[in-house]
């Protein structure tokens, strides 16, 4: 009896607890482990080619020193030039103003020849007002930073229902449930794609991967919008202090998102199909919880079968999805400039400053020598015997040229030449024509640049963002064929460069000539002044021209049938007078006529008698 009971207990403790998984629970093991498996290698690409760079990248831009930046081991100085920061911060603005310098900075057109028309410019302010209250502007502006500092600048398409409170004009309040759509910035540091892929849409796949806040997943978790499921434990390796950056210690507050945008498997899908091809691929949408739990699964919801990804090369890399930035442009000068500037101030440090020799055996035993202003140092015997000041030469004057070399190839390299250098770093500054050949030649870089952000990001953005509205809000949006497009006008230095041609061409034309209005109208459009629209209106009345006066108009009714009749009066005697004419003519031949037959019937009468 002992015996048996001794078994049973032993089977309860020894043997393990069979259970059953549920079949969806592994379908979405599969899928994650699919995902995963997808995802890891291109992180792993991703970082092994581009990780220290960009490290690099955002510590030259951000003015952080680090020990991987030491060019010798006597290096003491911390010095950071910040011609790369300025190369940076101007190409950002440049795209900035060549994007945001008109007040509609997006356009639409649309098929005449349809049957149904639409008050397009209404549909185009609709969005303008819905981007501006999305805060969009402001995420393609961070965008376009991260292309100029890691050469790629991407964002996601975000949409989502918002619910606000409205007061009508009769003062009721009341809830109003509208389409939200907005544009996440990603950094390409948190961003993965198929190695292989050239753009969004050619890839297998691509991820946003990102730390976030616990406790927002847990609310997600709360409203429906994620799975109910335990979101595992986060292990935070991420490496940001070469970033000059530490992380926080806490643990437990974060958590790891993997969102997935890309073909995955048909059957990992929580489909209808009950006997799925094992071959197809479905576009689909998956979101990852620290690479362990399903969160959130769903083909593509909207109704192109789109990815909410959009990206473009601040320069094109051929056949490559990363592209090339301002810093990698400039990143050797950099290097360069800031090993010069570093080994000025440590040569300062030791020309500079007073240093003492002494012969340590006539000196008080345990003394610290040190030299300052009123410090007496005492000695055994005469101070002029045993101390001797130091100097370790003069600092050659060539570093200041060399330095000036260093930061003229820099913006040579960038694109991003200022006329703020000095004469000696930039020669062309002297002369009006060096002047205008710099600007043209930066203008044309910031051109293509802004063409690749057109074609790249901006279409495709405003193309999807309308295509969700249409799809999520058609009273707002009516479903049509529009296209809308952004107009992207110059940026600040084409448009000072063309200000000073247009004012140049102003002097020599004059006033009352009707191409000084059109020189004028442009000049305002080309300028920053908040009310320029009215000036050009203004301008146009001014060389439009003036109706005539109503009663100078009827004079000149007046002086028009005074002039007719004269005319009329003058016709009428030239025609009488002809007539006359005619008459005594006729008459002459008349009298001719006689006085012969007088002369024939004379001789008659002669001959006769």
């Amino acid at each position: 009896m002992k015996n048996t009971h001794a078994r049973e207990l032993n089977s309860i403790v020894v043997e393990p607890i069979k259970r059953t998984e549920d079949p969806n629970t592994i379908r979405q093991k599969r899928l994650v482990s699919w995902v995963i498996e997808h995802i890891e290698p291109w992180e792993q690409y991703r970082d092994n080619n581009y990780d220290e760079l960009w490290k690099e990248y955002y510590r030259a831009w951000k003015g952080v020193w680090t020990n991987t930046e030491k060019t010798r081991a006597s290096e003491r100085s911390k010095f950071i030039s910040p011609a790369l920061q300025q190369a940076i911060e101007m190409g950002t603005a440049e795209a900035e103003e060549a994007t945001f310098g008109r007040s509609r900075w997006i356009d639409i057109e649309d098929n005449l020849t349809d049957e149904k028309q639409t008050d397009m410019a209404l549909v185009r302010d609709q969005l303008l007002e819905d981007m501006e209250l999305n805060g969009v502007p402001d995420s393609i502006s961070e965008c376009y930073l991260n292309g100029a500092i890691y050469g790629t600048g991407i964002g996601k398409i975000v949409v989502s229902e918002e619910t606000e409170m409205q007061t009508d004009a009769e003062g009721y309040t009341d809830e109003q449930t509208y389409t939200k759509c907005e544009l996440e910035p990603i950094s390409p540091e948190d961003f993965v794609i198929d190695p292989e892929a050239r753009s969004i849409t050619e890839a297998l796949g691509c991820a946003h991967i990102i730390v976030r806040p616990k406790h927002g997943i847990e609310k997600k978790q709360a409203e429906g919008v994620y799975e109910d499921v335990p979101l595992g434990d986060y292990a935070d390796d991420r490496d940001i202090s070469s970033k000059g950056e530490t992380k926080s210690s806490i643990v437990n507050d974060k958590c790891e998102i993997i969102e997935y945008h890309g073909l995955v498997p048909t059957h990992l899908l929580n489909t209808e199909d009950e006997l799925p091809d094992p071959f197809e691929m479905t576009e689909a949408i998956v979101t990852i919880s620290n690479r362990q739990s399903l969160l959130k699964e769903a083909p593509n919801p909207f109704l192109h079968k789109d990815r909410s990804i959009v990206a473009f090369q601040w320069d094109r890399v051929p056949n490559r999805f990363w592209g090339r930035g301002i810093a990698e442009k400039g990143i050797n000068s950099q290097r360069a400039l800031n090993a010069e500037l570093r080994a000025r101030q440590d040569v300062l440090a030791l020309t500079i400053h007073p240093m003492l020799a002494a012969d340590a055996t006539r000196l008080p035993r345990g003394m610290k020598l040190e030299v300052a202003p009123g410090k007496q140092i005492l000695t055994n015997g005469d101070p002029k015997q045993i101390l001797n000041p130091m100097h370790f030469g003069e600092m050659s004057s060539h570093t200041y040229q060399q330095a000036n070399e260093l930061e003229r190839m820099l913006q040579d390299a960038t694109g991003q030449s200022v006329a703020s250098a000095s004469a000696q770093a930039q020669p062309t500054n002297t002369t009006a024509s060096g002047m205008s050949m710099i600007l043209g030649g930066a203008i044309k870089r910031s051109k293509r640049t802004m063409q690749n952000i057109e074609r790249q990001f901006l279409k495709p953005m405003i193309k999807k963002m309308v295509h969700r509205y249409m799809q999520f809000d058609p009273m707002r949006y009516p479903s049509q064929d529009y296209k809308f497009l952004p107009r992207s006008s110059m940026g600040i230095m084409a448009r000072e460069f063309t200000q000073t041609q247009i004012a140049q061409a102003m002097q020599t034309t004059p006033p009352d000539s009707p191409v000084y209005g059109v020189l004028l109208e442009e000049f305002f459009n080309n300028s920053a002044l908040p009310k320029k629209e009215g000036i050009q209106e203004k301008i146009k009345q001014m060389y439009e021209p003036k109706p005539p006066d109503p009663a100078q108009q009827q004079m000149q009714m007046l002086e028009l049938e005074k002039l007719a009749a004269e005319v009329d009066k003058l016709r009428s005697e030239a025609v009488e007078n002809y007539s006359q004419a005619e008459t005594k003519q006729k008459q002459t031949e008349v009298n001719a006529f006689n006085a012969v037959a007088n002369v024939q019937d004379r001789e008659l009468d002669r001959q006769k008698g």
